[in-house]
């Protein structure tokens, strides 16, 4: 909202924009690394067959151009042991 604010505002400032940039930059990795570790953490836990499941669902979203993964019309999680 920041970055927004700061792109939107007059005069535009463009110290303030990039000061709002970089907050929003650190904050989206920040994020990112939390979500890689808690899915890495989770990995953990699975079954061999689930893990390969949670890969396919993982990958599948760097091929898909923003359409999620969705269950319902794919292969269901495999069960646990």
């Amino acid at each position: 909202r920041a970055m927004v604010a700061q792109l939107r505002a007059e005069p535009f400032d463009p110290v303030a924009a990039r000061a709002a940039l970089d907050a929003f930059r650190a904050a989206d990795c920040a994020a990112r690394e939390a979500t890689a570790i808690a899915i890495f953490n989770e990995l953990e836990t699975l079954t061999p067959d689930q893990r390969a499941y949670a890969v396919r669902i993982l990958a599948s979203g760097s091929d898909r151009r923003g359409r999620r993964f969705r269950p319902d019309r794919e292969d269901r999680l495999p069960p646990g042991p």
